[in-house]
């Protein structure tokens, strides 16, 4: 994950790095699903449209060697507030640790296993 923490009005570009990114074609295709750092899963995220990125492995930024099918998503976090309890002081709760995992049809009950941590910072 590109992009670690940003600010709690959302809308901080992500970049995040795997393999065997696929739009299932079905549901509402690619999402970067956001939830609470301390449980928060499947019907507790918060939805963020996902793009699928062309860019050659060779680009990627880490200095392992990159798999034949290496992709990139690019996606924008959602106001920190979202994933929040109605009601909920965001300011008492900064800095607020939120998982970024990816969904290939739209579904947050079906998650992809690996992770990627974000902060809102204030």
């Amino acid at each position: 994950l590109l992009r670690g923490s940003g600010g709690t009005g959302g809308g901080t570009s992500l970049t995040l790095w795997g393999s065997s990114f696929r739009d299932l074609g079905h549901g509402d295709g690619l999402r970067c699903a956001f939830a609470l750092e301390e449980g928060g899963q499947g019907g507790d995220a918060t939805l963020a449209p996902a793009v699928l990125l062309d860019v050659p492995p060779a680009t990627m930024p880490s200095g392992e060697q990159p798999a034949n099918d290496s992709a990139a998503l690019f996606c924008r976090t959602p106001p920190a507030s979202t994933l929040l309890p109605a009601g909920a002081d965001l300011a008492s709760a900064l800095p607020l640790r939120a998982t970024v995992r990816l969904t290939s049809n739209g579904d947050p009950e079906a998650l992809h296993a690996c992770a990627a941590g974000f902060t809102y910072l204030s």
